[in-house]
């Protein structure tokens, strides 16, 4: 593991960075806000642990923790290794920022035996929150029992949707003076067009390949509109556990009813946004998609679920299209319409990218962000 002492650095004026340790499930990319955030700071020396190394990163702003989605019998252990090198640089880190489901619920612990403020940031419910039966309303149960508990120990929470906020502050009111609304952004270039002539609509998803993400309602759309003059376009990586899925994903790809791209990162994933006219967003549960902050700066018109995280991406009906979860038949009415009136595409896409940009770039994330680290390290 990383030693952190000897790895103060300074900022401006000679006076040594606050030294912050960021814990996440899995390997950030490059582009990832928490990544450009922490390499452009001119004050944190951030140190990132989790389960593989971003290229970006020096070793020293490396630390390997190998605690991922899911649950497994190796995390105890993992969580045992984590706390013991809280405990042996207790001294030389002056906090830690978890991510992820299980860091939150047990990282604040650790945090605090150790001696060393922490923050969580909220990043969604998932899966547990959003699907039905008796075993999720059980999981729901323990969660809700846990996250009380958790909730003691660290000095802010942060939010990335004001609906999870409004939703935690009712159940849990007594840890409201400590909650933050944060957001979130990417690092992604600005694209503002203002004709969309082209004789086919392009229609966008950007999703990992699960059904909780919606990708049925997105492939029965495109069945819906093919042969239409439309193209739908895929991007996004198999999702274990979801097999028939991607079978149908890859028999549509064939039949050539949907373009799947696999999964897509920078100039390539860029082209793809470029390209297209909508993006059409029909997952059931998300903390903040940066895909749609991505498709706002692309200048995309959105038709997405009303989910909590939407309803801050999409404040109003100019700045695109909500509607309720499973309604495709009213998706793919929007979208025919958008076809044919191409000038409230482009006004609905104009709107959105507007207000993408000026709450969700990454100098807004890092003013916000900024503010709630010097009210901990205060």
């Amino acid at each position: 593991m990383v030693n952190l002492s000897n790895n103060n650095g300074e900022k401006k004026g000679g006076a040594p960075k606050a030294r912050i340790v960021y814990f996440a499930n899995k390997e950030l990319p490059g582009h990832d806000y928490r990544i450009r955030y922490a390499l452009n700071s001119d004050w944190l020396n951030v140190c990132f642990a989790m389960p593989g190394k971003t290229e970006e990163l020096s070793d020293e702003q490396y630390l390997h923790a190998a605690i991922g989605e899911g649950v497994s019998f190796s995390d105890a252990y993992e969580f045992a290794r984590v706390f013991l090198f809280l405990i042996r640089n207790h001294r030389t880190i002056d906090a830690n920022h978890y991510f992820s489901t299980k860091f939150v619920l047990l990282g604040p612990l650790l945090s605090r035996l150790a001696g060393i403020p922490s923050l969580v940031t909220i990043t969604g419910y998932g899966r547990i929150f959003n699907a039905d039966g008796a075993w999720y309303r059980f999981l729901r149960c323990v969660y809700y029992a846990v996250m009380y508990f958790s909730f003691r120990f660290p000095e802010l929470i942060l939010f990335q949707n004001r609906g999870d906020m409004d939703f935690l502050a009712k159940r849990y009111p007594s840890f409201v003076p400590r909650f933050r609304y944060i957001g979130s952004a990417v690092d992604f270039p600005s694209i503002c067009r203002t004709e969309r002539n082209e004789e086919v609509l392009s229609v966008l998803c950007v999703s990992r390949l699960h059904s909780f993400k919606g990708i049925h309602d997105f492939l029965d759309a495109a069945e819906s509109l093919k042969g239409k003059g439309y193209s739908f376009v895929l991007v996004g990586p198999e999702a274990k556990g979801a097999d028939g899925l991607f079978e149908r994903v890859c028999r549509m790809d064939r039949d050539g009813i949907i373009h799947y791209a696999g999964e897509l990162h920078g100039e390539a994933l860029v082209k793809v946004y470029k390209a297209a006219h909508v993006m059409f967003f029909p997952s059931y549960g998300e903390g903040m998609p940066r895909v749609m902050i991505e498709a706002g700066m692309a200048g995309l018109c959105p038709v997405a679920y009303d989910i909590n995280a939407n309803l801050d991406l999409i404040p109003d009906e100019q700045c695109g299209f909500l509607i309720k979860k499973g309604e495709v038949e009213r998706a793919v009415g929007i979208i025919e319409h958008l076809n044919e009136d191409r000038g409230m595409l482009c006004s609905r896409a104009a709107a959105f990218h507007e207000h993408i940009m000026k709450n969700f770039s990454m100098d807004e994330y890092g003013k916000r962000m900024d503010a709630c680290l010097s009210e901990v390290l205060r």
